[in-house]
This record gives structure tokens, sequence and C-alpha cells, in this order.
């Protein structure tokens, strides 16, 4: 047991049956140190009963309340919400939101953890805390936030999995004919899945040979410029209303096209990470690649750094069979090396697949 203060009020902050509690009890030292000695005789004499003053709020009801008045109107991620939801409606089944504790979400993360990626784990934890701080906003439930006092999971980012250039060849060759299109957009573009989906005809300036990604995770849109194999991609796509592409099964047709290639730990987001890695190897500043990919910050172009350093050494390294100096005299006797301008994102045979 404890009391704290954190601004001008005093708090108090205990545990009861593996719950931990916190109070605001005002701006009085005093009667912060009456209150927790009162909970600590009214938990001894097992006279304390926190959710008896709880708003009565079924965890089902929780859902819903929060995906109608918070993911659906604020959120982009509001599909990824319903997925998520159902997986914790199936864990922690339609009790009293007041009796989750953070041992509950604890038990989560341990029965997640063995089932899917820690990232992902974190997201959905993410999700789940964002959950219980509008029911408390909301004054259907009193705090703390149970999520707060779980510790998300380690993500080893040091690994960043993109597609080889033979890669990208075989999943365009193995695909369903509908995804082959929507999978080119996001190789040469590097676009989010979402933005995908979302891209209507009228974002498409083809005298400019420009996207205008409007849509965007962060808000502020971005442009993207259209190289050749796009471009004969999508003029010859029929115009049947106001969207780009049919992106239904998309999830479905697209891991059925990884499985056919033989691909292992791909997803559709790994077609961003290919195009930002084939830019860096390409010699593409990380600036540039900010900017094409819409990073808010420069931090998250960073892990493509070390891509960008191997293939400069590595064009270093060809200079060993195409210059020879003669230690003997001060002159470089032979030295032709070509620097290859790399405009576009390599795919390769994508007019002949698609």
């Amino acid at each position: 047991m404890a009391m704290y203060k954190k601004g001008d009020n005093w708090f108090i902050d205990y545990y009861h049956q593996g719950r931990r509690l916190r109070e605001k009890i005002g701006p009085s030292k005093t009667l912060a140190k009456d209150a927790l000695a009162k909970r600590k005789a009214q938990m001894a004499e097992g006279k304390f009963f926190p959710d008896k003053d709880q708003p009565r709020l079924s965890f089902f009801k929780a859902c819903e309340l929060y995906y109608k008045n918070h993911s659906l109107p604020h959120k982009r991620s509001a599909r990824y919400d319903v997925g998520v939801i159902r997986h914790f409606k199936e864990f922690f089944a339609d009790r009293q939101i007041a009796q989750i504790n953070s041992f509950d979400v604890e038990n989560y993360l341990a029965k997640r953890k063995q089932l899917v990626r820690p990232a992902t784990v974190n997201r959905e934890l993410n999700v789940l805390k964002s959950l219980f701080s509008k029911m408390i906003k909301w004054d259907q439930l009193k705090g703390p936030n149970p999520v707060q006092q779980v510790e998300f999971l380690r993500v080893d980012n040091r690994r960043l999995r993109f597609l080889e250039k033979g890669e990208i060849t075989t999943l365009l060759r193995l695909c369903d004919r509908k995804i082959a299109p929507i999978l080119v957009m996001a190789i040469c573009t590097g676009m989010r899945r979402g933005e995908i989906v979302d891209l209507k005809w009228a974002d498409i300036d083809f005298n400019n040979r420009m996207i205008h990604v409007l849509n965007t995770k962060s808000g502020k849109p971005r442009q993207i410029p259209i190289n050749n194999n796009l471009l004969m991609i999508l003029r010859g796509l029929a115009r049947n209303g106001e969207r780009v592409f049919d992106s239904q099964n998309l999830r479905k047709l697209f891991e059925s096209a990884v499985r056919l290639a033989g691909l292992n730990d791909v997803t559709f987001h790994t077609l961003r990470h290919t195009f930002a890695s084939q830019l860096a190897m390409s010699g593409i500043d990380l600036r540039t690649i900010q900017e094409l990919m819409g990073h808010q910050s420069f931090e998250m172009v960073l892990r493509y750094a070390h891509l960008s350093a191997d293939h400069k050494r590595q064009a270093v390294e060809a200079l060993n069979s195409q210059a020879t100096l003669d230690i003997g005299h001060s002159e470089v006797l032979a030295l032709d090396v070509r620097q290859e301008k790399a405009v576009q994102i390599p795919v390769a045979t994508v007019q002949n697949v698609c």
C-alpha cells in the first residue's frame, strides 16, 4: 500500500485480490493517509467490495459501445477492430467489465502469443487499452485501466522481411489474376492495403503519371509517381465503378498465392517493405523513401539504412574486377565503372504475367 501526489491531488495505491487499485483522494495528504488506513482495515475485515460502486456494464456491451462510438466513426482501422474484438469476446466472455483485471489481461497475452506474432499481440493490447480508456472516459467504468499495468511483448525489428526479385516474379506468376494488379500496385508504390482498397479512379492523374493518396494513416495526403510497369497495368483495367480495384477475398487469395509460391513469413505488408527495400538497395536516399512511404518520422525509415549501405559496399567491391591499379605508377591504368540509374522497382515479367 502506498500514497503519492500527482499535480495538486493525493492518490492511494493498493492491491486487492491480485488487482491493483488507485483512488484519487484530493489535495489533503491527511485525508489520503486516512483513506489508505481505511482500505487496509476493510480488506483485513473482509468488508471491502470495490466493484459495488462500479456501473453495471457487460464486456459485450462495452465492445459494442467502443466500436459504434469510437472505431467506426474515428478509426481507419475499424475493420481490423472487428476481428480483434472477436478475439476479446472469445477470451473474456460476457462478464462484467469491472471484473476484468490486469491478471486476466496477462492471461490473454500469454494465450495469444502462442498463436500470433508479438507485434500482433501488442496491436491487440493497444485496442484493448483504448477500449478500457474510453469506458473510463465515458463514465462506464471506474479506473484504473488494467492494460496499463501489463508489459507489452518485445518485438525484434532487426530482421526486415522483404521480397527478393525472384520472389516477386514467382508471387506474381502464381497469384490469382484478380489480385495481380493489386500486388503490382503495392510493390510499385509501397501503399498500404487500406490505401489501395480505398483508391478511386479520380485519385489517379494519368497525364502527370501520379497517384494522389488521400486517405492515409497519418491523415496527410501524399503523391506517388507511377512507373511504366504500373502504368500499363492501370490502363488495362476495366472501370466498373468508382474504386480502382475489386478487393473482395483479397486476404484469402493473397495467402493462397503465398503458399503456392512457397514463401515464408510473408504478409501483405511485406509488399510495402519490399517497395522501400528495393529503393534503398537501388541507392535512393532515405528522405525520398520517407516521403514516398508517408512516414511521419525519419526514424521509421532508418530500418532500411543497412540495405543502402550493403548495396553501396557491394558496388565498391565490384571495382576489384573492373579497375586495375598499377602500384608502380601514380595513376589508375584502367577504371571502367558505370553508374546505373535506378528509377523503377524491378518487377520482372509483370507485362507477361498480368
